[in-house]
């Protein structure tokens, strides 16, 4: 089975790869907004809230994403438009699947 990412032919870098910098995507009203939670965050591990419908007073701080809050005080870099044109969040991981731990971008590769 193919996840979101790979089916859109996504590929959002890492350290061997450079990917082309991609134009970033905000919605342009609410109702394309909610669309494209719809299509990526209610389906994504990250965010517990809009996967299941869970009261979000009843979440722990690792079962909120923060690229969905961040969205509504301007553009975050992991919504971006793919290859194809069409918006797509670069942080995705489909339900289910484990979490990634992040990125540490301060600190040099010890071996």
């Amino acid at each position: 089975m193919t996840t979101v990412i790979e089916h859109l032919g996504i590929n959002p870098g890492n350290a061997k790869t450079k990917a082309p910098a991609a134009e970033l995507y905000y919605p342009s009203n609410g109702t394309e907004g909610h669309c494209f939670m719809e299509s990526w965050c209610c389906h994504c591990a990250r965010d517990k809230a809009m996967r299941e419908g869970a009261d979000l007073d009843d979440c722990d701080d690792n079962e909120k994403c923060e690229i969905i809050a961040n969205s509504f005080c301007g553009q975050v870099k992991e919504w971006i438009y793919d290859a194809k044109g069409v918006p797509c969040c670069t942080a995705y991981v489909e339900a289910d699947s484990p979490i990634p731990p992040a990125v540490d971008t301060h600190t040099l590769p010890l071996f």
